[in-house]
């Protein structure tokens, strides 16, 4: 494998470590780790004229090498392929879909959720193309898939599955929009990827694993929506009388409003840490 390409694969999982230390949202974890993976490629590319089709080729996921001639070599670009983007663009429309949808889907679900189902809807999705374009003797079978759509689509999928009416601002283009169900959202960003699919679109953007992706996102949601048990749900009202600011007011709704057991732990921690900076301060 190319030196660079191991740099740039160290250098992804220092990123993830350190967030992880810093308790991180695992949501901001990954846009960090696609800035810092994308700004050192570019620079290499920019300024030292790296050719930067040589990290596309180890890091991206072509379905028939991967699949049909050499499987166990190079079946982790299944995974490495979600963090290589071709351009700013690409990258930057991803990440500005995965702060929008992500951040507040985490604050949902919990981060181990939200890792199962980033990996899930990104791995599944990017293979059961290629397997397609594999079976149907398409051009897709032979080129390199990189960027992380497919993940973020399946957190779509999973979002307007879960809480189709919660809020998030529309983003259409670079164009911020008022805030719309999350259902209203991915109905608008499916119909789009379909029209693409319909239409055979040249466009060298994978609207088919967009959309499988999604589908994989909502079709695992009911599991996570089973994994919410009654205790999780259980009441914190004896906090109420602690919240006698504005602040622990917040944080304690944010407590309450939680369906995951991680979430809800992590907001009486942050409660509780409040209380005691406002003892000292007293």
């Amino acid at each position: 494998m190319d030196i660079f390409s191991v740099f740039l694969m160290i250098a992804g999982f220092s990123t993830i470590f350190y967030c992880y230390n810093q308790k991180i949202p695992i949501s901001l974890s990954l846009v960090m780790t696609n800035f810092i993976i994308f700004f050192i490629w570019w620079i290499a590319v920019l300024i030292f004229d790296y050719d930067g089709h040589i990290t596309w080729r180890e890091l991206g996921f072509n379905p028939l090498l991967t699949l049909k001639y050499s499987f166990n070599l190079n079946i982790l670009t299944l995974f490495s392929s979600m963090f290589i983007h071709s351009g700013p663009l690409h990258l930057l429309m991803n990440m500005l879909i995965l702060i929008l949808m992500g951040l507040p889907f985490e604050e949902r679900v919990g981060s181990r959720a939200f890792v199962k189902i980033y990996l899930i809807s990104g791995i599944l999705g990017s293979l059961l193309t290629g397997l397609s374009a594999i079976h149907l003797g398409t051009g897709e079978a032979d080129s390199y898939h990189i960027g992380a759509s497919g993940a973020v689509f399946g957190i779509m999928g999973a979002f307007a599955y879960l809480y189709p009416k919660d809020e998030i601002p529309m983003l259409l283009g670079f164009i911020f929009l008022h805030r719309v169900p999350v259902f209203i959202a991915a109905v608008v960003f499916a119909g789009a990827e379909t029209a693409f699919v319909v239409a055979s679109s040249t466009d060298n953007i994978g609207h088919d694993t967009h959309l499988i992706s999604l589908v994989i996102g909502a079709l695992f949601a009911p599991y996570l929506l089973s994994s919410i048990t009654p205790t999780s749900l259980s009441t914190l009202d004896h906090l109420d009388k602690l919240a006698t600011t504005d602040t622990l007011q917040k944080i304690l709704e944010k407590a309450k409003n939680a369906d995951e057991l991680d979430v809800r732990g992590a907001w009486i921690e942050k409660f509780h840490e409040e209380i005691n900076k406002k003892t000292k301060d007293d």
